[in-house]
């Protein structure tokens, strides 16, 4: 299985599962995720209320990910046969 490095903005939207949910998590605009991702960084001003609300709902999110990012495996499709079969 391959990995995939995400950016600390692309790994706390993916887990919280988006970037609206992030938005409200936090109370801010649900623009505000989208412009992380775009920075590729947290505002530090943030970050507390983040792991305080990853930490309530039992989601796996670090001080380290909101720094670093994280690695995460990434399935890959398989590849459908070509059988050479025309319609």
């Amino acid at each position: 299985m391959a990995t995939q490095h995400l950016s600390p903005a692309d790994y706390v939207i993916k887990v919280f599962g988006g970037c609206i949910r992030v938005a409200e998590a936090v109370g801010l605009h649900r623009s505000a995720p989208s412009v992380w991702r775009h920075r590729g960084e947290i505002p530090t001003s943030k970050m507390a209320a983040l792991l305080d609300v990853a930490r309530r709902r039992g989601l796996d999110l670090t001080a380290e990910d909101l720094i670093q990012g994280r690695d995460v495996e990434v399935v890959e499709e398989a590849s459908t046969p070509d059988t050479g079969a025309t319609a």
